[in-house]
């Protein structure tokens, strides 16, 4: 979509400057924190970004302005015990056992507007002997950076907890950070002038183009690429038509014309 707009605006008589960003995945720790430093060296005025999704219909716009995407954090929270032989359990500290009693805990509270799940457990060494050492990964995710934050910290206090009383060892390691999404009112309401907006609610998902929009006003919108068969995002058959290419190009073409 990117490439689409780029050779529409150079072969075109638009007499302003663009500056084009091919984002890094965030995937990889953040890309968009890691393009902050060269990104500085604009005078930058508005940001504009997509996210396809196919839960809409393809072609859409959705998006709204405040809050789009949550801030997101990424948590490793380790156990460790000491092994034995499960015929001597008790002679052992077991760290799975430690994870379990901790994340029971985590899922009993009821944490209102924000989510925090673990979606990977690792621990022990062999089917035998009691684990010396368990890792759960996961994920916060609330409607702004400070309460992620205090999730984090929350996490720790309720894994100490734990593992004290269970004579373990624990730790908390946080990945990638990433703000909440904020659509810029005033370039949200532009966007609305342009083209055919529908309302949408804020979703729990992660961006890391958020560190942009804290930086500097923004929008970042939901094209949909929905057909007959909805898939969902991350999932390995999620595949947008080459159609929808043009129809992004188009809602850009717009907002730079404007």
């Amino acid at each position: 979509i990117l490439i689409g707009l780029i050779e529409r605006i150079v072969t075109s008589d638009l007499n302003r400057n663009f500056l084009f960003l091919f984002q890094p995945a965030e995937e990889g720790g953040g890309g968009a924190t890691k393009c902050l430093p060269k990104l500085e060296q604009y005078e930058i005025t508005e940001a504009w970004a997509l996210h396809v999704n196919d839960e809409f219909p393809e072609g859409s716009v959705y998006t709204r302005a405040g809050v789009l995407f949550a801030s997101a954090f990424e948590v490793d929270c380790t156990f460790e015990g000491r092994s034995a032989h499960v015929a001597f359990y008790k002679q052992g500290r077991d760290a799975i056992e430690g994870a379990m009693d901790f994340l029971q805990r985590v899922y009993s509270v009821d944490r209102g507007d924000s989510v925090l799940r673990f979606g990977l457990i690792q621990g022990g060494r062999v089917r035998n002997v009691v684990a010396d050492s368990c890792t759960l990964s996961g994920t916060v995710r609330t409607k702004a950076f400070e309460l992620s934050e205090e999730a984090i910290m929350e996490l720790e206090e309720l894994g100490i907890e734990v593992a004290t009383k269970r004579g373990l060892k624990f730790s908390q390691e946080i990945g990638s950070k990433y703000p909440q999404v904020h659509v810029d009112r005033n370039l949200y309401d532009k966007l609305c002038a342009l083209v055919d907006v529908n309302p949408v609610e804020m979703k729990y998902v992660g961006e890391d183009f958020g560190v942009i929009a804290m930086k500097y006003p923004s929008v970042l919108f939901w094209l949909g690429t929905g057909r007959e068969e909805q898939h969902g995002l991350h999932n390995s058959r999620f595949l947008p038509a080459d159609s929808v290419i043009e129809k992004g190009v188009e809602v850009f073409w717009k907002v730079a014309n404007s």
